[in-house]
């Protein structure tokens, strides 16, 4: 397992863990599922996803007009 630190618009936003080896899309969706990281999504398009293998994910979010 490993602790990934979840960033939303460059802002260190939560930890999530992770089993060893995860892609950007498990993590992704693990973040999705989350109710913690709902207030951050819910209502914003994600622009971009940076990932960086067992260390960050950064999620880049714009609101909807």
């Amino acid at each position: 397992m490993i602790v990934l630190p979840i960033q939303i618009n460059g802002k260190t936003r939560g930890k999530l863990q992770l089993r060893e080896g995860s892609g950007e899309d498990e993590a992704f969706a693990a973040v999705v599922q989350d109710k913690h990281f709902e207030k951050y999504l819910s209502g914003h398009t994600v622009r971009k996803r940076i990932y960086v293998p067992g260390r960050i994910l950064n999620i880049i979010v714009q609101q909807n007009k």
